[in-house]
């Protein structure tokens, strides 16, 4: 028996590293895989009401169509409403950037001169001289990166298209997709290899689906507030503070910090931004007392510094996406784990088989 319980352990160990070289595969070609990731997102977030209708009778196929349209309805019509406003804000930071620039840079300068004073072992001017050669930037380059940022908005209209593709096919042919999957599965796996899909799809599924409701409410509360305050980028923080709120714990300070930070040095304006920050905290407060519990609850059972070490780990390998993707995969892996442990060493559902290869 202890020769058989360590045939399975050597077992798990060997498909979890399979498992790990399949997602350094997909690091690798994260560039071509990120479209179907964001439409993975989509899907997931869609699929339950696809379901849903599909359970009271209605045919799959008018069913995904009429979401789909909906879809890019919504996003027409929410694009369309914030647009100008939107605009406003950003035409009104290109006229303001270079007395920005100025503000953060005369701040910089004089935080570095008051720490130049107190550390006497560094040079003088050792802060300043690389502040001044951040800010020796020639506007002018911004013309040359033209043809660049041409590249790249036709880049992101490809993606867009392939990701629409890709959240309509997954849509409606997912579980036709998903069947072929597991009929490709050896019938001594299938039990273990559903099991596991539906763990995967269940913990994965509701963590983006929680947390995209909560980033949305937590991003129409925050600009609904910094509006009434007059604040004149609410829109922009607004949208800031939703984004980043699906990075947990790390996310609402970043948008506090970046609302304040704006705020600060639109004029210096030391009272708008302690309404910034008020106002945000506020939201924050709610976010944690009512909004996250009923969207998220306890979907996903992680320590907080597990969820700050994945955060970690995520940014270092993907930068901000890397962030909002590594708690999820995180999830997959462990909800694989678990599965795996239950049946191979737990309950030992391969026993016949891996006491026939034992011994040979």
């Amino acid at each position: 028996m202890d020769k058989l319980r360590f045939y399975n352990w050597l077992r798990l160990i060997g498909i979890f590293l399979s498992i790990l070289f399949l997602l350094y595969l997909a690091y690798i070609m994260r560039e071509v895989l990120m479209p179907f990731f964001v439409a993975a997102l989509i899907v997931y977030i869609l699929n339950p009401v696809a379901d849903y209708f599909e359970g009271r009778g209605l045919r799959r196929s008018a069913v995904v169509t009429v979401l789909f349209l909906s879809l890019i309805a919504i996003i027409t019509v929410g694009v369309c409403l914030s647009w100008g406003s939107l605009m406003g804000e950003f035409d009104y930071l290109k006229v303001n950037l270079p007395k920005y620039l100025l503000s953060i840079k005369g701040s910089l300068l004089q935080t570095a001169g008051m720490l130049e004073k107190r550390l006497d072992f560094l040079p003088k001017g050792f802060f300043s001289v690389i502040i001044e050669d951040k800010f020796k930037q020639n506007p002018g380059s911004v013309i040359s990166a033209a043809p660049g940022l041409i590249i790249s908005a036709v880049g992101f209209i490809m993606s867009s298209i392939i990701v629409l593709f890709t959240v309509f096919f997954l849509l409606k042919d997912g579980k036709l997709l998903r069947k072929s999957l597991i009929r490709a599965v050896p019938n001594r796996y299938f039990e273990i290899t559903l099991t596991i899909l539906d763990e995967v799809n269940t913990a994965v599924g509701n963590y983006i689906r929680g947390q995209i409701t909560d980033c949305l409410i937590i991003g129409a509360l925050s600009t609904i507030g910094l509006a009434l305050i007059g604040f004149k980028y609410a829109i922009l923080v607004g949208a800031i503070v939703g984004l980043m709120n699906m990075i947990p714990y790390l996310g609402p300070l970043t948008g506090m910090i970046a609302g304040f930070m704006m705020a600060l040095i639109d004029g210096n304006s030391l009272p708008m931004g302690l309404r910034v920050l008020l106002i945000l905290s506020i939201v924050k407060l709610i976010d944690d007392a009512l909004v996250n519990p009923m969207v998220v609850g306890s979907s996903v059972e992680l320590h907080p510094l597990v969820v700050i070490l994945c955060i970690a780990v995520g940014e270092a390998l993907l930068g901000v996406v890397g962030m909002l993707i590594a708690v999820p995969v995180f999830c997959a892996l462990k909800a694989t784990f678990e599965v795996l442990h239950k049946g191979l060493i737990t309950y030992g559902i391969w026993e016949g088989q891996g006491a026939e290869t034992a011994g040979k």
